[in-house]
Order: C-alpha cells, then structure tokens, then sequence
C-alpha cells in the first residue's frame, strides 16, 4: 500500500493516535452518558456496566492487554445498549447503528495497526 517505509511509519503512528483519541472519547462519552442518565432516571443495575464498559475500553489500549479485548468490549458495549434499550423500552436503532459502524471502523483501524507491528 504504501512505498515509502517513511510514509508506512507515520501513518501507523497517526493511526495510532486517532484510535487512542476515539477510544478514550468512546469511554468518556459513555461515562457522561451513563452519568447524566443515573442523575435524571435515578441509579439502576445496568449502569454498572457502562462503566465496566468504559473501564475495558480505555484497559484495551495498555501494551499487557490482549489484543482481543478491544473487539470484546465493543461487542459488549453494542450489548448493553440493546439491552438497555429494551429495558427502558427507549431503544433506538438508529443510535444501535452507529455504535456497530463507529465499531466496525475502529476494529478495522484497531486490526491494522497491530498487524503492521
């Protein structure tokens, strides 16, 4: 794909760094989702594993984890959504649509650049 080692090193660098900025975001962004719905709906079980979640999310990015935990915890994220989704009897396909595509990008962007190593 690319020709110059040059160019192949700083686009794994700057990939690198927009999939640890959209990681982090990802679980910040869910933190404050959950935070805002326990202080309007009140504390419920299932908020516990939004911040579970966040905390995979961001533990995914640290050089000891398996390189599987990051899927796992995007599936899992997906997961909780739906389910709450039916719980609440809120569920919105539209924003189940967008985590799975923002999903299926990282994963990409997350598979290429372990595999370029």
């Amino acid at each position: 794909m690319f020709g110059d080692k040059r160019m192949k090193k700083l686009f794994i660098i700057f990939l690198k760094i927009f999939v640890y900025v959209f990681v982090v975001l990802y679980a910040l962004l869910t933190i404050t989702a959950a935070g805002i719905d326990i202080y309007v709906n009140g504390f419920h079980v299932w908020h516990i594993f939004y911040f579970v979640g966040s905390a995979l999310l961001i533990l995914s990015l640290t050089p000891k984890a398996s390189k599987y935990l990051l899927y796992f915890t995007l599936v899992l994220m997906i997961c909780i959504a739906v389910i709450n989704g039916f719980i609440t009897k809120e569920l919105d396909l539209s924003h189940i649509f967008i985590r799975v595509i923002l999903s299926g990008l990282l994963s990409i962007c997350w598979y290429y650049m372990k595999k370029s190593r």
